[in-house]
């Protein structure tokens, strides 16, 4: 197994980490198959997210390309325990922010290499509902 820590951030006073499983990068996810026929390439990446150490998602990424330029990214985020709510109820989406930290991270990886504006759009499991939040342009995390 190689797996390798893609990134870490706060989150509400949580440490995220996001571990990529590249044991498992290309393989496909049915989830993540809609690319717009103007796509000339992808690459599927996904993740394991731990909170202070406790799993709470599976993130899988697929990414579109346009010649050498990303222009869009699609993913599927799972729920693992209860450390996400289900429901956004208003106020500040735990879930939003957790993904934002992998957009974020995207524009640090293809900074040179990418559509502006690229935008990405997240399906979420069926318990995950209501975000809407979890769709939009690819950009940096505000400070």
């Amino acid at each position: 197994m190689d797996i390798h820590v893609a990134l870490r951030g706060r989150v509400l006073g949580k440490t995220i980490t996001y571990y990529e499983l590249r044991h498992h990068r290309g393989d496909e996810d049915g989830h993540l198959s809609d690319f717009a026929n103007d796509m000339t390439g992808h690459e599927v990446r996904h993740y394991e997210v731990h909170a202070n150490g406790e799993k709470v998602l599976h993130v899988s990424v697929a990414l579109g390309f346009v010649g050498d330029l990303m222009r869009k990214a699609i993913s599927y985020a799972m729920k693992v325990g209860r450390a996400i709510p289900n429901r956004w109820d208003g106020g500040l989406d735990v879930l939003v922010d957790v993904i934002d930290l992998l957009m974020s991270n995207l524009v640090n990886e293809f900074e040179d290499h990418m559509s502006d504006p690229a935008d990405f759009r997240v399906h979420s499991d069926p318990r995950l509902h209501n975000r809407p939040g979890l769709r939009g342009d690819i950009r940096h995390l505000k400070a």
